[in-house]
C-alpha cells in the first residue's frame, strides 16, 4: 500500500513539474501608439512611422529569448485592443496562452546645447557647452489570460535618461520600411539615444511578464453576465419566459400557461439553457 501511494504521489510531483517547466506561449499584439503620434516626426523625420506594431516584434524577440516562453509567430496584424476578452479571443485563435497589449504613453526626447547654468528638462540639466539629449521612453502592458479571459496584471517599462553626444533625430539607413515598420532589433538603432532607451524599456517589461508567468492558466473563468433580468412581480427567470411568444398550433404561448404549467418548466433544470437559445417548449396538455 505505502509502496502504490509512494508512486502515485512520485506521479503527481513529476506531473506538476512538467506543468511548471511547460513554456507558455504568448501572444504579443500591436502596442497603441495614439498617445505618442503627435511627436514621431520630430523623432523619425516622417508621420507614418509604425512604431506600436515595431515596439510590439521588439518585444516579442525578446520574449522569445526569456525561459519558459514560447512566442506565437504570426504572418498578419494583430491591432492593439483594450477589451480582455477580445485579447484572450485573439489568444484562443492563434493557440496562445496569454495576451500582452501595450501601449506606448511616452515615446519622445529633447536636445540643446546648454551654456552656462543650462536649462533642466524633465529633471536632468543638461551638460555645459555640450549637445546633450534627454530621452523619455515609458511603455506600459497588460497581460491578458487566454483560458479565464481575466487581466493578470500590468507590466510598466520606464527608462529615461540623458545621452551627451547623440542627436535627437534617428539617421539610420534603411531602417524604416515603405509599410512604416522599424526594426528595432539592429544594433545600428539600439547606438541612438532614443533605441538605447526603448531597449531598456523593453528588458524591463520582458522582466515583470516573467514574474507573472507561474500564473498563467492558474484563473478561474469570469463569472459570465447574468442573461435573465429581475422582474419585480413574476421573478427573474419567470420574467424571460413570459417574454417568449409562441404562436404555432403545437405550441402554447408561455403567457398563457398557468401557473402549476409554469412552475414545471423553471423547475425543469433543462429547460432554462433552451429558452436562452430561444427553443420552443412544447406543451402537455391544454
Amino acid at each position: 500500500m505505502r509502496t502504490w501511494m509512494a508512486g502515485a504521489l512520485s506521479l503527481i510531483a513529476a506531473g506538476t513539474v512538467a506543468a511548471q517547466d511547460t513554456p507558455k506561449k504568448i501572444l504579443v499584439l500591436d502596442f497603441d501608439q495614439t498617445q505618442v503620434q503627435s511627436g514621431l516626426r520630430d523623432i523619425f523625420g516622417r508621420d507614418n512611422v509604425n512604431v506600436g506594431r515595431s515596439i510590439a516584434r521588439f518585444l516579442a524577440a525578446r520574449l522569445a529569448e526569456a525561459p519558459g516562453v514560447e512566442v506565437v509567430r504570426t504572418s498578419g496584424s494583430l491591432p492593439f485592443t483594450m477589451d480582455p476578452a477580445a485579447a484572450a479571443a485573439a489568444g484562443r485563435s492563434n493557440g496562445a496562452d496569454a495576451v500582452i497589449a501595450g501601449s506606448l504613453v511616452v515615446y519622445g526626447s529633447a536636445s540643446g546645447t546648454a551654456g552656462v547654468g543650462g536649462p533642466r528638462i524633465g529633471g536632468i540639466r543638461l551638460n555645459v557647452g555640450r549637445r546633450t539629449t534627454v530621452v523619455v521612453v515609458t511603455l506600459e502592458t497588460r497581460v491578458i489570460d487566454v483560458a479565464s479571459g481575466q487581466m493578470l496584471g500590468v507590466v510598466p517599462g520606464n527608462a529615461q535618461g540623458s545621452r551627451s553626444g547623440l542627436a535627437i533625430g534617428v539617421e539610420v539607413p534603411n531602417l524604416i520600411d515603405a509599410s512604416g515598420f522599424i526594426d528595432m532589433t539592429r544594433d545600428d538603432f539600439r547606438r541612438t539615444a532614443i533605441g538605447q532607451f526603448t531597449d531598456s524599456a523593453i528588458v524591463q517589461l520582458v522582466a515583470g511578464i516573467g514574474e507573472m508567468r507561474s500564473r498563467i492558466g492558474t484563473m478561474a473563468a469570469a463569472p459570465a453576465a447574468p442573461y435573465l433580468t429581475d422582474h419585480a412581480s413574476v421573478g427573474q427567470r419567470r420574467s424571460a419566459l413570459v417574454s417568449l411568444p409562441f404562436d404555432e398550433s403545437d405550441h402554447r404561448p408561455i403567457a398563457a400557461l398557468d401557473r402549476d404549467q409554469r412552475a414545471r418548466i423553471e423547475d425543469d433544470a433543462h429547460a432554462a439553457p433552451r429558452l436562452r437559445r430561444g427553443k420552443r417548449l412544447r406543451c402537455s396538455g391544454a
